[in-house]
């Protein structure tokens, strides 16, 4: 009997203790506009939590000392405490990020919410996250409606179409660097970059006229932010590797699919190098020892001659696999940094330099680049005048040869050209294809070694200097006048390829000089009125003057009597 009156009393106390901390909240969830249907409770290091019906009123339980989170989308979230109330009233205020949004378009700027054309941006943080030569690259698949279909190759530009292609000739979009516009992506160095926005269609392009017709990425690059100076070194060193190998089929395969595309297509299977027999249930292939002189099992291989009156290099039969030979496994790429900034109320300025160096996943291919920033600008007269200057120049090397999109590169002599090829002859020169049914491919080894010494140089001088005036509260008077110098100078060296089946003895060089420049002067006279918090009207009246003139000038020569590459090149 007493255990009895024991447990009752234990029970009783719990229900007591139970009753003073756990307790059913009542509430409704606010805007400045009325209720918020569909807000979400939650108690705060739980995962218990309820959300606001149509009138914005909610029920959960919960302790008296818990803390309720209250959020909804839009609107700034709010932590609420219980402290043993049962009916709380919660107004959520508006979350106004995207208003504090500024984008660049054209020649001024708007709040996000503002705009009313087809405008992506993407910030600095998502561009860098790429380690990349170029800023084209970083940009694929970081903002809708941009096709971004990069080369693969050190210092490459991609081709970047913005919704599409819009017409059978030039569909490069234009380039606006801090005020400057530009045809070309150059070899501006992405660590320079702030923020990147692109005009998508035609009323956010249409300041630019014509020259909009295929969208406009603006390009603005980093300024000094308020603060004490800092001065920041970054560096990272990583490895590249092709994703996908190029599946091509081995020697003896090869040979059997010959055999069986000339059985199956009536013919009596027959070819210069290999030997067949057998059933297509069933084939034999036979590999002879030597592919020149053609499907020769033995020969006399004192007979080899490798001149220009006797060409005989005598070759023996082999099963190579060319991607191996020419790719390169954890091709180094790596990048140094040094950033100076500093800015008060009056003055800021940004300073960067970057070396930037890349080698391509195939052998003898690479890139380095090393450019400086400088921006800075300053207020004076009151703050009603600003004065500042925004430069950047970069020089850059691409070493080795691309020829991406020609007939026999890299990649595509890759699963070109013969199996049965070796990369040597009998002598330990270069083998090529002089023997039957051996296709008419340069050794694709052979032509990427041979192309080490070409060179791609450019340099890139580009940048502003610009004023502005403030006058009667609310006039703004803009100058701006930029300009964008290019310098490019290229070397390619030719040597013999005696191997190719149209191959010979003759070497030579071919060089050429491209230089350009454009200026731009622009001149704005920008209005802006807010009135009563609510009306907020603009208006902008320019005029921009621009100039542009280039010059190319290449030559070459043939038959140097000589093949030392530090004569031959200039």
């Amino acid at each position: 009997m007493k255990k009895s009156f024991f447990l009752l009393q234990l029970l009783a106390f719990l229900m007591v203790v139970l009753g003073a901390f756990a307790q059913t909240v009542t509430g409704v969830v606010m805007s400045e506009d009325g209720p918020l249907p569909g807000a979400t409770i939650i108690i705060k290091g739980t995962t218990q939590g309820t959300t606001s019906d149509f009138n914005g009123n909610f029920s959960i339980n919960a302790d008296a000392d818990a803390v309720l989170e209250v959020s909804f989308v839009g609107f700034v979230s709010q932590d609420i405490a219980v402290n043993n109330q049962n009916n709380l009233t919660v107004t959520l205020a508006s979350d106004n990020a995207l208003d504090e949004v500024l984008v660049t378009t054209g020649y001024g700027t708007q709040s996000k919410p503002d705009i009313t054309g087809a405008v992506s941006t993407i910030e600095a943080k998502d561009l860098t996250a790429v380690p990349a030569s170029t800023f084209s690259q970083q940009m694929q698949g970081r903002a809708s409606g941009i096709s971004i279909v990069s080369d693969a190759t050190p210092g490459g530009e991609a081709t970047v179409r913005i919704r599409g292609f819009g017409t059978t000739g030039n569909n490069n979009p234009l380039y606006v660097i801090d005020g400057v516009p530009s045809q070309s992506q150059g070899n501006l160095n992405p660590q320079d970059i702030e923020s990147l926005q692109i005009l998508k269609d035609a009323s956010a392009g249409s300041i630019y006229g014509s020259r909009a017709g295929n969208g406009v990425i603006i390009i603005t690059t980093k300024k000094g932010k308020v603060g004490e100076p800092r001065i920041n070194y970054s560096t990272y060193y990583g490895w590249q590797t092709a994703a996908e190998d190029v599946d091509a089929l081995n020697a003896r395969d090869l040979g059997e699919y010959l055999y069986l595309a000339d059985y199956y297509a009536g013919k009596t299977p027959s070819h210069g190098q290999y030997g067949f027999s057998g059933t297509p249930e069933n084939p034999q292939i036979s590999i002879p020892n030597y592919v020149f002189p053609s499907g020769a099992n033995s020969v006399d291989e004192s007979l080899y001659s490798l001149t220009p009156d006797n060409i005989y290099a005598i070759t023996r039969s082999a099963d190579t696999n060319w991607w191996e030979l020419l790719k390169r496994d954890n091709a180094p790429m790596y990048q140094h940094s040094i950033d100076a900034s500093a800015a008060t109320e009056k003055s800021q300025y940004a300073f960067n330099a970057t070396f930037f160096s890349q080698d391509a996943v195939v052998n003898y291919q690479g890139y380095q680049r090393a450019s400086i920033c400088l921006n800075s600008s300053t207020k004076t007269l009151g703050d009603r005048l600003e004065i500042g200057e925004n430069f950047t120049l970069s020089l850059d090397n691409r070493k080795g040869g691309y020829q991406n999109d020609g007939e026999q590169n890299a990649v595509s002599g890759a699963y070109k050209h013969h199996p049965l090829l070796p990369n040597y002859d009998i002598a330990g020169n270069f083998a090529g294809s002089r023997g039957l049914n051996l296709r008419n491919n340069y050794n694709p080894y052979a032509s990427q070694f041979r192309n080490q010494d070409d060179r791609v140089r450019r340099s890139r001088a580009f940048g502003n200097i610009y004023a502005q005036l403030t006058f009667a509260e609310d006039f703004k008077f803009k100058t701006s006048f930029g300009g964008n110098l290019q310098n490019q100078r290229s070397l390619d060296i030719g040597r013999p390829q005696p191997e190719y089946v149209e191959g010979n003895f003759i070497n030579g060089q071919t060089s050429s000089h491209n230089w350009e420049y454009e200026w731009t002067w622009t001149n704005t006279l920008s209005w802006k009125k807010v009135i009563n918090d609510v009306h907020d009207i603009s208006a902008y009246l320019g005029v921009e003057a621009i100039q542009g003139y280039g010059e190319y000038f290449g030559a070459g020569r043939q038959r140097f009597p000589f093949e030392t590459t530090n004569i031959i090149r200039p």
